[in-house]
């Protein structure tokens, strides 16, 4: 699964050294690298199949950031931590079905009684990031005020 969210974290107060917000994001998700694969044996022979899934969904994200912004010269690290909730279900999924036999067929992915397969992967989510400050300075050049 892979996506691109564009979003907005409002400041709800500042401290010293943090800060905390309320992130929203959203946006639109593909479905990649989903496969079935299975394995049936028959009286006569072994039969394998696979089939991968695609599907294509919006989702969005609801959470509360902290983000530290100065930290101690001792430990340059600078980083947020974010919590929240995720709304993510692919409610149409394909699947591109092939088998040992050579047979391939392609549709929509249902269940046993004739409606469409959701994959959902909603629920609570956790992401942080950290950055590494890494302090260097460019040589300075004296520029001559005129040139002979």
């Amino acid at each position: 699964m892979f996506g691109q969210e564009a979003g907005a974290t409002v400041l709800l107060r500042e401290f010293g050294w943090f800060r905390l917000g309320l992130t929203g994001r959203g946006g639109v998700h593909q479905l990649a690298g989903g496969v079935e694969r299975g394995r049936e044996d028959g009286p006569q022979n072994t039969h394998w199949w696979s089939r991968k899934l695609s599907g294509t969904a919006f989702g969005g994200l609801v959470g509360i950031e902290w983000e530290w912004l100065k930290s101690p010269k001792t430990f340059p690290l600078a980083g947020f931590i974010l919590l929240g909730y995720r709304w993510l279900a692919f409610k149409r999924v394909s699947f591109n079905f092939s088998d040992a036999n050579g047979i391939k067929l392609s549709g929509g992915y249902k269940n046993p009684d004739g409606r469409h397969r959701v994959f959902d992967f909603s629920g609570p989510e956790a992401r942080f990031g950290l950055q590494v400050m890494i302090p260097f300075a460019l040589p300075t050049f004296k520029v001559p005020a005129r040139l002979y």
